[in-house]
């Protein structure tokens, strides 16, 4: 497995990537008429687009298996707007359900916080459905819930839970010099 930035011929991965994992996340936290109308081939064209526009500091990375292609990816970039002044925001981050649970999205996780780092961004906040269970993963990199809202998906008005981490810094690994 590699994590590098994506390239915009990921863009049909990282379309089939974010509709299975939002089909299998989401099931019963996101109306079901919603999912069932994800597609990858609507999503594919966006993402190409978007990633012709990347520019620093924004970046998408994915994870690139050498046989099953791409199978997870992080999307991030500076705050737009952020009532609570967080440099950056990770705005996504997806693994499909049968490769979670082995450190991948950590990895993720790390690398867009080395990239924020290396681009003199020292804080990010990240929304999330309040019901997604991945709240737990955010909390043990250290993400500190700070506030709540709601955000229209499929008609329905569903919590979500801004985590932030206020120093970066102090979140990256430093490297082993044993």
């Amino acid at each position: 497995m590699i994590i590098r930035k994506a390239r915009v011929d990921d863009a049909r991965g990282i379309a089939n990537v974010q509709v299975a994992t939002w089909k299998t996340a989401y099931s019963s936290i996101v109306p079901d008429d919603y999912l069932s109308c994800l597609s990858s081939q609507k999503l594919e064209s966006g993402w190409t687009k978007a990633l012709q526009q990347v520019s620093p500091p924004e970046v998408v990375f994915v994870v690139d298996d050498p046989e099953e292609g791409i199978i997870g990816f992080a999307r991030a970039g500076p705050c737009k707007s952020d009532p609570y002044h967080y440099a950056a925001e990770l705005q996504a981050i997806y693994i499909l359900e049968k490769h979670q649970r082995k450190g991948l999205g950590t990895q993720l996780f790390f690398q867009v916080t080395r990239h924020f780092l290396q681009h003199k961004i020292n804080s990010m906040v990240l929304w999330v459905l309040t019901e997604n269970s991945a709240t737990l993963f955010y909390e043990e990199l250290g993400g500190t819930a700070i506030a709540q809202n709601q955000r229209e998906i499929g008609g329905e008005n569903l919590p979500i839970t801004a985590y932030a981490w206020p120093r970066l810094a102090d979140v990256v690994p430093r490297p082993d010099n044993s």
